[in-house]
């Protein structure tokens, strides 16, 4: 895959791959009007990061184009969340809105020929409200403790709880989109387009397809990779922290482990 210059233009950007336009889009960038101009000088008119716009432009190409897959249990924890916010997180906020136009306005048109739709329109928009809030939550509070500084005040038991609480909700939540997407896969007969469809409901197929296709990697690394390993390296660091001389022999009135 190509690397992306910040020296480059945003049209050649955006001609190079097209889908690039998606992210330009989402951060509120004019391809027209700023389609002469450097990536560099953009995001510094817009103050923007010209690195994290470099990482989405790149997260977009390789979701697009298919990518080497990653051994994502082999990288540093705060890569992995980073992944899941630049590649799935930005997906979601950009699928989500128009899938939920998409299937509203079939079910609409052609809930009398096509009864399952409404309750399709109505599944997914659950989905979708349920999704919006989890990504908030995992970027505000889930993935921030991973960068939090050390404090020697607390407890061991505090310092764990800070973490399994929000994990096991986490997990509940992620439970329940799978069940979303369950169903919606059943109610569309594993995304099948009906003949005599038109192209509205093709594209809300297509697009639902993806959807389930993203979210089934999602949460495959935030299950099996990411939420254990944030567990295991807070509860390292908490056992580290308990032991530490300024602790001295105990923790909160405790023996330190």
């Amino acid at each position: 895959m190509c690397t992306i210059s910040p020296l480059a233009t945003v049209g050649a950007l955006v001609t190079e791959q097209p889908s690039r336009s998606l992210v330009f889009e989402e951060l509120d960038v004019d391809i027209c009007v700023n389609g002469q101009k450097s990536l560099a000088d953009v995001c510094a008119a817009m103050s923007l990061a010209v690195g994290g716009v470099i990482a989405l432009l790149t997260a977009e190409d390789a979701r697009r184009k298919g990518s080497q897959p990653v051994n994502w249990g082999s990288r540093e924890v705060e890569e992995v969340a980073s992944h899941v916010v630049a590649t799935h997180h930005a997906y979601l906020r950009r699928a989500l809105p128009r899938l939920s136009m998409l299937t509203s306005r079939v079910a609409r048109g052609h809930g009398q020929e096509f009864p399952e739709v409404a309750e399709l329109s109505m599944v997914f928009e659950t989905f979708r409200a349920e999704a919006e809030r989890h990504m908030c939550q995992e970027e505000g509070i889930l993935f921030s403790i991973t960068s939090k500084v050390d404090n020697v005040d607390r407890s061991l038991d505090e310092r764990l709880a800070e973490t399994v609480g929000p994990l096991a909700n986490m997990t509940i939540e992620h439970d329940d989109a799978a069940r979303a997407l369950t169903r919606m896969h059943m109610l569309t007969k594993g995304y099948w387009v009906p003949e005599g469809a038109c192209n509205g409901y093709r594209s809300m197929i297509d697009g639902l397809a993806e959807l389930d296709r993203d979210m089934k990697q999602h949460l495959h690394i935030e299950n099996h990779i990411l939420f254990p390993r944030i567990m295991d390296r807070e509860r390292s660091r908490a056992i580290s922290v308990a032991r530490s001389p300024q602790r001295g022999a105990s923790v909160s009135g405790r023996t330190a482990i």
